[in-house]
């Protein structure tokens, strides 16, 4: 199976979406799940997730959540977030509350950056309270080598694999400035899927875990201690200074 999204109607009757839901679907009866995306985001389906008796929701980490409360080994490999961070835009956000008068586009395009960066953080504790020690990071440390860029979902029945992210720009949305994104499902007896599991196994080994990934992260900010228009000692702290930014610029 293929799905694609671009310019037309490139596979009919068939949406990126319909694979993640299938593969979500099916991950209720498998031994496991992994997703290895650069960017995870808890994104919402454009309809309700039913899995009876499991769960009823649009919302994607509801589903994980219920997947791992089903009894399967859930591992989730993405970017850590100091990846997102953007030191041109909290610099010119700061600048631009102090000064006051700002054309109204740009205010609007630095608001919506930091909601980016906000978004993520947020996303990335949430999955930390779902998964635990299984919400894992590509730091560029050991056989990772650089920077994550695999797109591949992986259970025992079927693999995933393509250019599509696991957030709603990649998963769901349809407009005319989406993404334009492929993915392909590999059955697990097919050729190529033993490959994949190896790859996933190889990656989520070599990856790190949620406080190495915050303790970059703050080593980070504590390196421009001018980029902030205060002090921070934990993510909480970052995550108050960015919502009075975003509140500051609307």
């Amino acid at each position: 199976m293929i799905a694609c999204r671009g310019r037309g109607n490139l596979t009919a009757g068939r949406s990126i979406e319909d694979l993640i839901r299938g593969f979500l679907h099916e991950s209720f009866n498998s031994k496991f799940m992994y997703i290895i995306s650069p960017w995870v985001a808890n994104f919402e389906f454009s309809r309700s997730f039913i899995h009876y008796p499991w769960v009823s929701s649009t919302r994607v980490l509801d589903i994980i959540e219920a997947i791992i409360n089903k009894g399967v080994e859930v591992k989730v490999l993405t970017r850590c977030f100091d990846d997102a961070l953007r030191f041109d835009v909290l610099d010119l956000a700061d600048k631009i509350v102090n000064r006051g008068s700002v054309d109204d586009e740009i205010k609007g395009f630095i608001k919506s950056q930091l909601e980016d960066l906000l978004g993520g953080i947020e996303a990335m504790l949430r999955l930390s309270e779902v998964l635990g020690d299984n919400l894992l990071f590509d730091l560029g440390i050991g056989d990772l080598g650089g920077r994550l860029h695999t797109k591949l979902y992986i259970n025992d029945k079927h693999a995933l694999v393509g250019s599509a992210n696991f957030t709603k720009s990649g998963i769901i949305d349809s407009s005319n400035w989406a993404n334009w994104e492929c993915l392909i499902a590999i059955k697990s007896g097919e050729t190529g899927y033993r490959e994949l599991l190896n790859v996933a196994e190889g990656y989520l080994n070599a990856a790190r875990g949620f406080s190495e990934c915050e303790g970059r992260f703050m080593s980070m900010l504590s390196r421009f201690r001018g980029l902030l228009p205060r002090a921070v000692g934990s993510v909480m702290d970052v995550i108050v200074v960015l919502e009075d930014l975003i509140n500051a610029l609307s």
